[in-house]
């Protein structure tokens, strides 16, 4: 058996649980990382925000400013806008943008049968949501539309997939009674 790519052909110490030989022992982790296995990143950032409000309306927006040594920049903005037409109603819109860092195991891969890309874009999003809150004494109603949109779409096989659209809604209800129990 060839034991350098294993016996199932998925690495050095994979093994299904059938195989019928002693399983060899596979070397343990070094007691140092050689330089070649390690990777520095700088990262910086800021964030601003603005809020306002008059009669009916409250409002909000921010941008955050990412720089990484490894991916760029990214400035990403996120707006609110809140109108109160009741003092139990109220309705929100909300636009945010956002992105996610592949994570260092598919960048660079943990064990000699998982697959790694160091070539990975960082994921994107685009998040727009419509929400519509009623409140009561005793209840409490909110309900959410919103629409997604990825860019760079990281897969579990460690390479991007391009675009995916998320749409969806979610309700959200609550109610207050007071304790029967104790009467």
């Amino acid at each position: 058996t060839d034991f350098d790519s294993g016996p199932e052909g998925f690495g050095l110490g994979v093994y299904h649980s059938t195989y019928p030989d002693p399983l060899p022992l596979v070397p343990g982790p070094l007691a140092e990382i050689p330089n070649s296995n390690l990777i520095s990143t700088q990262d910086q950032g800021a964030y601003v925000q603005a809020s306002w409000k008059t009669d009916n309306w409250n409002y909000s927006a921010a941008v955050r400013w990412d720089e990484n040594s490894e991916y760029g920049s990214f400035i990403k903005p996120r707006l609110s806008a809140i109108y109160h037409y009741s003092d139990k109603s109220s309705i929100k819109f909300i636009f945010g943008s956002a992105f996610q860092e592949p994570g260092p195991i598919l960048l660079y891969g943990g064990w000699n049968g998982r697959r790694a890309n160091a070539d990975l874009k960082p994921e994107e999003i685009d998040n727009y949501e419509l929400i519509w809150l009623y409140q009561t004494e005793s209840w409490s109603h909110d309900l959410s539309l919103y629409f997604s949109q990825y860019d760079n779409v990281i897969k579990e096989q460690a390479e991007n997939a391009g675009e995916r659209d998320v749409t969806g809604f979610e309700y959200r209800g609550k109610t207050r009674f007071s304790n029967f129990l104790d009467e």
